[in-house]
């Protein structure tokens, strides 16, 4: 409930992004630069991208020299803590990509489908079992590069009625999948089949 969806263009106003033409992919994560959250595969990704009309943002901590030489339009939001902030930048972002190497969950992913953002990410770890492979977004094959690509590209070119479906397709499964209520009803099951 505390990640929720809000139209793209208001939250793309509100962050002061570009409204039309241009594509946003998001990644971010406490500290996006640890080698286990895979950035690298990512800033390796794009050099696969089709589509140019990119503007990637970020957000968490994030070692600038990482991204000085980035030849795409970017944005760092920096360390954000509210959840309120976080709904407006997943919101306002076309993908959220998450090329982690290990997850043993992946809480970013559920905050941007919570707010109907699809997600790639690698067909490995904790992300594998967040996201249906072209429901919620894509999983590339582990830890290619070249299919982080092909799946970030096969999201920017869905039309608007599928878009729309998928953001759609984003918030049912992280509300019936993730929420508090569906946690606590799995917890109660572990402990009465115990008892």
């Amino acid at each position: 409930s505390d990640f929720t969806s809000i139209s793209k263009d208001l939250a793309r106003k509100q962050l002061g992004l570009p409204v039309e033409n241009k594509k946003i992919l998001l990644a971010g994560a406490n500290s996006l630069t640890d080698f286990y959250k895979g950035f690298d595969l990512f800033l390796e990704s794009l050099r696969y991208l089709r589509n140019e009309e990119v503007l990637i943002c970020f957000f968490g901590h994030i070692d600038e020299s990482a991204i000085k030489k980035l030849q795409f339009p970017h944005v760092s939001f920096g360390y954000i803590s509210e959840s309120s902030i976080l709904s407006y930048i997943y919101s306002a972002a076309d993908v959220f990509i998450a090329p982690s190497r290990q997850e043993a969950f992946g809480k970013t992913l559920v905050e941007s489908l919570c707010c109907g953002t699809p997600v790639v990410c690698f067909d490995a770890t904790g992300p594998a079992d967040i996201i249906e492979h072209y429901c919620q977004g894509y999983k590339a094959k582990p830890f290619s590069s070249e299919d982080l690509a092909f799946g970030i590209d096969y999201i920017l070119s869905l039309d608007t009625a599928k878009a729309k479906l998928m953001s759609t397709n984003c918030r049912k499964h992280a509300l019936s999948s993730f929420s508090h209520t569906v946690g606590a009803k799995k917890y109660l099951d572990i402990y009465n089949t115990l008892v």
